[in-house]
């Protein structure tokens, strides 16, 4: 028997017939996520504010789900939030990394000496962290993406655990958690971020806690 026969027969043996969110609690994120927490609330989007690079016809056709909010609370920077979640990532629908987004719109990304991870009472998230620049505006970014239950920070990771469900025969699902900040002060905005981050993580339940950033202690 040739490889590429073998080939066939493994790729439809192990071909993904379920999908990975119906095995796991459901996704809301405008349930999960509350407008107002621990001093923070969220207000009107000022044109200036570019919550979401990418465009509207690419998250519409990539996303199930999209949130866009612009939070405020005394003594820090706005923080912009943009959430988004699909119930089955393929190869025509699968989450985009910012790196790739932001230059896609004109921005040219700068790597900023920063955490690997944040830490929470709840445990560390892993979290990719860079520098957004275009003429007249400066953003710091931090995010980290979702499947199932599992934090990826690149591409590599994020395809890893697509084959790696693959052969256990699940289509996985996926979200994308980014906040960023419109702030010549790069490491007052970073210091922001991660407040809001815990905030928003003390906030929520533990099972939101778990299915928007891995965290799985209560």
């Amino acid at each position: 028997m040739s490889l590429m026969i073998v080939a066939m027969l493994m790729a439809t043996y192990f071909k993904p017939y379920v999908e990975l969110s119906s095995k796991l609690s459901p996704v809301d994120i405008e349930k999960m996520i509350p407008r107002e927490f621990n001093g923070w609330h969220e207000i009107n989007t000022k044109a200036n504010y570019i919550v979401n690079p990418e465009l509207n016809d690419t998250l519409s056709k990539t996303y199930d789900q999209v949130l866009s909010r612009l939070y405020v609370k005394n003594n820090h920077p706005p923080i912009m939030l943009s959430v988004a979640y699909t119930e089955n990532q393929s190869n025509k629908s699968t989450i985009h990394m910012p790196e790739i987004c932001y230059p896609a719109q004109g921005y040219q990304v700068k790597k900023h000496k920063s955490k690997s991870q944040l830490i929470t009472k709840f445990g560390p998230i892993p979290v990719n962290q860079f520098i957004a620049e275009k003429p007249g505006r400066i953003e710091s970014v931090s995010y980290w993406a979702m499947v199932g239950t599992k934090v990826v920070t690149n591409s590599w990771q994020l395809k890893f655990e697509q084959v790696k469900y693959g052969l256990r025969g699940y289509i996985t699902d996926g979200l994308l958690f980014r906040v960023s900040i419109e702030n010549t002060n790069i490491n007052q905005a970073y210091a922001s971020e991660e407040i809001f981050i815990n905030d928003m993580m003390t906030a929520i339940q533990m099972s939101d806690r778990k299915r928007l950033a891995g965290l799985h202690t209560n």
